[in-house]
């Protein structure tokens, strides 16, 4: 509203009956059109040079070759030179686009003043309704945007990010350095002998060799501490016949590993339905999830996916002819 009448009082204040914009242009290029040359041919064409460059001027169709007077409207320097031969003024060559009383009519409209928002009347038809949703083209995405520092579920269970975790020595069971870093094995590797090439694995396994030597050795301590009464009553495990009494046989421990591997995975089955007979013999399931005849589950009436999916259009077109019902009235 402000600008409309900003603009209306700077149009009163121009001198000429052209805008401000027109008129500079038309003195700068009068100014280039004293330094050319003109030739008439007698007829509606003028040659002008320009140095080295010539146009043709038809003042009749207004036109110049170099199009500056077919695009702005305004005389260009060759046109200039033409009429200031024919003696006519440029200035009446400018189109009445740029006159002021084009300007005054684009601005003559004005907007009126408004009360306060809260004065505003809005009608229900007003209201602007939310789009409607489309389908995406594309794959959906089925997990949202994290976070750098969020954690991420992996297997079951809440896992972040490794950094700023001590990690401990599988060699000493300390925290601060690994197996490669320990202290105690890079002073086994220099006993081992400066010269010889040894690794921190060759290390490893010679102290795993060692634990299990020390094992063996403890057994055979064990079975050394028995008494000569239990070796004699172990050999005299035979019948009144002589013969050796037959003991149970040794299952191997890989057999044994296998069996409760198979017990501890889960069983595919674990219903356990049960059948029946009339006096007939025919045998019929009584604890069922469901029965053929009608659609239950578990005693109660239910509906497959299609006849929801019925439903629901059904739903969706009751509400359509609602609304339509309202529009119209």
């Amino acid at each position: 509203m402000k600008l409309l009448k900003d603009r209306e009082e700077e149009c009163w204040n121009w001198r000429d009956e052209i805008s401000p914009y027109a008129k500079d242009l038309l003195t700068d290029y009068r100014e280039i059109a004293q330094g050319c040359e003109i030739h008439f041919n007698g007829d509606f064409g003028y040659e002008v040079h320009e140095g080295e460059d010539k146009h043709t001027v038809n003042l009749q169709l207004k036109r110049c070759t170099c199009r500056v007077w077919d695009l702005t409207r305004i005389p260009c320097s060759h046109a200039i030179k033409a009429l200031i031969y024919q003696k006519k003024n440029p200035m009446s060559e400018v189109h009445w686009w740029y006159s002021k009383e084009a300007y005054m009519l684009v601005y003559m409209h004005k907007l009126q003043p408004v009360r306060g928002e809260k004065f505003w009347k809005v009608k229900p038809e007003h209201a602007m309704e939310p789009p409607e949703i489309h389908k995406m083209v594309g794959r959906p995405k089925l997990k949202r945007k994290r976070e750098k520092d969020e954690a991420r579920k992996r297997e079951g269970a809440w896992s972040s990010s490794r950094k700023g975790l001590l990690m401990t020595c599988g060699y000493c069971c300390n925290k601060g350095h690994n197996i490669r870093t320990c202290p105690l094995v890079n002073e086994k590797i220099k006993n081992m002998g400066e010269g010889s090439s040894h690794k921190v694995q060759d290390v490893t396994l010679t102290t795993v060799h060692e634990s299990q030597t020390s094992e063996q050795e403890q057994q055979f301590a064990q079975h050394s501490t028995i008494g000569d009464d239990e070796w004699e009553g172990e050999e005299e495990d035979e019948d009144e016949d002589g013969q050796p009494i037959l003991r149970p046989k040794v299952i191997s421990e890989e057999r044994t590993r296998l069996q409760q591997k198979k017990l501890q995975r889960r069983p595919i089955g674990t219903r356990k339905i049960s059948f029946k007979g009339d006096e007939f013999g025919v045998v019929e399931p009584t604890n069922l999830p469901y029965s053929p005849k009608k659609v239950t589950w578990k005693g109660k009436a239910a509906m497959t996916s299609n006849q929801l999916v019925a439903e629901k259009e059904k739903k969706v077109g009751k509400l359509k002819t609602k609304k339509a019902r309202l529009e119209t009235k």
